[in-house]
């Protein structure tokens, strides 16, 4: 079905993880590319074409692949803009949800600003959980988009206490 995803584990002794020391504690590093599937793309748009109203939204679905180009998984993505700040970028609710097969997934939620993550600037969001070996997971990802007007190919980096 899928290759595999190797992740490494490592021994967090100096760094705080969340905000929180968790000396001693391994946490599992996660990469991976997530390249959107174009056909899945369901768009809610408001009244003006493209996405320049607060409650613009949609989902998508995604390919997982390793930094070997192997297939790992897939993902469901699902976002809604919910705020525009004063410089008149867009903030976004993000909830991604990676399966990895055989019962395991994660699932990411956070806001990120549009404009900066079109612009290549990394995002970070929580893992807020999951099922199979990432059941009760923690941790943080940090997603970029790796092409300038290319969104739907995106680096996942994620470490996860689980």
């Amino acid at each position: 079905m899928f290759d595999s995803l190797t992740g490494e584990f490592g021994c967090n002794n100096n760094d705080s993880f969340l905000g929180k020391a968790y000396k001693g504690i391994e946490v599992l590093k996660l990469s991976f590319t997530e390249d959107g599937i174009e056909s899945s793309f369901a768009f809610n748009q408001g009244d003006v074409p493209g996405f320049n109203e607060i409650g613009d939204g949609g989902t998508y679905s995604s390919f997982l692949f390793n930094k070997s180009g192997n297939r790992i998984g897939s993902s469901e993505a699902e976002f809604k803009l919910v705020q525009q700040i004063n410089d008149g970028s867009f903030i976004a609710d993000i909830t991604d949800t990676f399966n990895f097969g055989g019962g395991n997934t994660l699932t990411i939620k956070g806001q990120l600003n549009v404009q900066d993550f079109e612009a290549l600037q990394p995002a970070e969001l929580r893992v807020t959980g999951g099922s199979g070996i990432y059941d009760n997971a923690i941790g943080k990802a940090v997603l970029q988009q790796q092409q300038i007007g290319v969104l739907d190919v995106i680096n996942a980096d994620i470490q996860v206490i689980i």
